[in-house]
């Protein structure tokens, strides 16, 4: 059962994601890449989520719930949301600068600045 759902999940992300699935496009073994990655991936997480199921046991469950219910509060959720804002906010910052392109102009001021060799006339 785990490990269907996560070879279904792992096969959508895969083709989702526009490096892998561009693979396919490699002659020959572009497929065949694509799929031994999709498959090893797969095996990677059922083993890790097997593992993590395997190492509960009811005391550390009940110890998880125990502690989780008392260490939450509505503030600590505030704070989370406050932090996760201010992410964000970096995040498009970030989207920002890269929109703007500045690693074009820098690198076209260091080509400018690179003599071509040929004569000036």
């Amino acid at each position: 059962m785990i490990r269907e759902h996560v070879r279904k999940s792992v096969g959508k992300a895969v083709r989702s994601n526009a490096q892998v699935s561009s693979l396919h496009y490699l002659p020959v073994i572009g497929k065949t890449i694509e799929n031994t990655l999709e498959e090893s991936v797969t095996d990677i997480v059922t083993t890790s989520l097997v593992n993590l199921l395997s190492d509960l046991d009811a005391e550390r469950i009940d110890h998880f719930i125990s502690v989780g219910m008392h260490d939450y509060t509505p503030t600590a959720d505030a704070l989370d949301k406050e932090v996760l804002n201010v992410v964000n906010e970096c995040l498009e910052l970030v989207k920002a600068h890269v929109a703007q392109q500045r690693w074009k102009s820098h690198l076209t001021e260091k080509e400018s600045a690179i003599p071509t060799g040929k004569p000036e006339i």
